[in-house]
Parts: structure tokens; C-alpha cells; sequence
């Protein structure tokens, strides 16, 4: 339920981030546009920006790649892909003018002889800043792309149950790779945030 204008932000933002994995970025991948990690983000910035064009001007939010920021987080915060609010300070560098971060993305695109290890570390970064009292009202994603097969029962890249605890309300899982079984990449949701729930995949569903 949307209880405030914050809170109808960060679902919008939900909602462009989840709707352009499974239709933008699944098509762009399609047609040969995205050449592994550097284009996968360049593109998800593209298509976001569009989907946001109204919200990012109406609320002074912007969308930033490669985004490092040391003020709101005693840990130091750096991200593929962020969306955040810009204060009204005018003055200074904008990297000094950050009020808020609501969403981190975090993307992988490896082919399918690379082992699973930069993904997992993602994953642990991205549990990490979870935990980060500073980033408390911010989303977390990870945009995974693995060219290898998998298990139809590998569907989660959480480790263990604790990881999956601290997810609940903070994480989706946004995946692409081949399954046994299936001739095609196949794309996934998995929303442990539970908002937009009516765009999770799962294997065994058909768009």
C-alpha cells in the first residue's frame, strides 16, 4: 500500500526498474545491442531515464552510473546504477548535494565460462549495504545476466536463509541465464520487496 509520497516514489521506481528487465533489456539483448557489463548498464540507464522522465523532473531525482558517495553511508556507498534525490544546495560539486538514495543497482553480464564468484560478490555487497542503518529507505537490485545452464531450482542467487532474511522488503532478484531444459534465456523476477509483485517471473510461468 502506498502510504506517502516517498513511498510512491521508490514503487514507481520499482516498477520502471522491473518492467524494463523483462521487456527493454530482454529485447536489447535479443537484438545484439548489449555486449556484456558496460552496455547491460548503459542501456538499463537508457531505458530508465525515459520511464522516469516525469518523476526524475518533478522531484529533482536523478539517475546516476558509477555513482560513489561517501556522506549518506559511514561505509561508502558505490553502484553500478543509482537513483537519487539532489538537495537545494546550488553551490559546491553535486556528489556534495545528495539528499537521499533510493534505489542501487547492481549488474553482472558474464559469459558462460566465468564462474559464479563476481556475482556472489555483488550479492554480499549488496547484503552489506542492507545493513547500513544510513541506507535504510533505499531498494537494492541485481541485474545478473550468466550465459552458463542452470538448475530450474537455481533460481535465487541468496546464499543462505540469513541473507534471505535481510532481503525481505529491500531486494529483488533480477536474472537471465539458460535452464536445463530450455532452449532459450530465460528471465526472471524475484521480488523479496514485495512491491509489483504482479511482474515477478518465475521459470514455470509464460509471458
Amino acid at each position: 500500500m502506498i502510504t506517502n509520497d516517498t513511498d510512491e516514489i521508490i514503487y514507481t521506481i520499482d516498477r520502471a526498474i522491473k518492467e524494463a528487465w523483462i521487456n527493454e533489456i530482454r529485447e536489447d539483448l535479443d537484438k545484439s545491442y548489449i555486449l556484456y557489463e558496460d552496455t547491460l548498464k548503459n542501456a538499463f540507464y537508457f531505458h530508465l531515464r525515459n520511464k522516469l522522465k516525469e518523476l526524475l523532473e518533478n522531484n529533482n531525482i536523478r539517475i546516476f552510473t558509477e555513482f560513489h558517495d561517501g556522506e549518506l553511508s559511514g561505509k561508502g556507498v558505490i553502484a553500478d546504477i543509482a537513483i537519487v534525490k539532489i538537495g537545494d544546495n546550488e553551490e559546491g560539486h553535486i556528489k556534495d548535494n545528495i539528499d537521499k538514495i533510493y534505489a542501487i543497482i547492481e549488474l553482472k553480464h558474464k559469459g558462460a565460462q566465468v564462474p559464479v564468484n563476481p556475482f556472489i560478490a555483488d550479492v554480499e555487497k549488496s547484503i552489506k549495504y542492507i545493513k547500513d542503518k544510513a541506507l535504510e529507505g533505499c531498494q537494492f537490485y541485481l541485474g545478473f545476466i550468466h550465459e552458463g545452464e542452470f538448475d530450474i531450482k537455481e533460481i535465487s542467487w541468496l546464499q543462505n536463509k540469513k541473507q534471505e532474511r535481510l532481503a525481505q522488503g529491500r531486494l529483488t532478484e533480477l536474472s537471465a541465464c539458460y535452464y536445463t531444459g530450455e532452449d532459450e534465456m530465460v528471465y526472471t523476477i524475484v521480488s523479496y520487496n514485495d512491491m509489483n509483485k504482479d511482474l515477478d517471473i518465475y521459470v514455470n510461468q509464460k509471458r
